[in-house]
């Protein structure tokens, strides 16, 4: 069975289930380009979204969704950059190809989102503050002072009653 027909759009995957459905040989080789991946580019397997054409992938990316690489999934196979990893020669050029393609300026992307998203995050923030100051200042003119947050207690009263 193929993976786009066992998990359809609606069907969405757990990591168990991605690892369950590998054959055991391709699993390996996927736990170890996870744990190579995750290792040597600080990225994890944390975004999962629905294709068309391959069903389910998984993004490898860090915080934003900022992505390196994508992973998709196939009957005895499992493919990224263009390569369709089957053994360990396969598995080896996929990990070059991930290397050259953080090389080409991933570390330097992700700072620049990082810091444009973090900006934009501290710009909401200082706007949300001052509206919510504002009306907070509207609520409190209509209030008289000499009646806020005046109680009156009731007496106490006994245990026996």
């Amino acid at each position: 069975m193929e993976w786009i027909e066992k998990y359809p759009k609606k069907s969405k995957p757990v990591y168990d289930d991605l690892l369950a459905f590998m054959p055991e040989k391709i699993r390996e080789l996927f736990l170890r380009f996870d744990r190579e991946i995750s290792q040597a580019y600080g990225v994890s397997n944390n975004y999962p979204r629905f294709e068309k054409t391959t069903g389910w992938a998984y993004g490898y990316c860090r915080a934003y969704r900022i992505e390196l690489l994508c992973v998709t999934i196939g009957s005895d196979y499992f493919s990224t950059l263009g390569v369709k990893i089957e053994d360990e020669e396969s598995l080896n050029d996929a990990l070059e190809k991930a290397k050259l393609k953080y090389d080409e300026g991933y570390e330097e992307r992700y700072a620049r989102q990082t810091a444009a998203r973090k900006a934009n995050q501290s710009e909401r923030t200082k706007k949300r503050l001052e509206r919510e100051k504002a009306e907070i200042a509207k609520m409190t003119e209509n209030i008289d002072p000499a009646k806020f947050n005046k109680c009156k207690w009731s007496e106490k009263v006994s245990r026996t009653k």
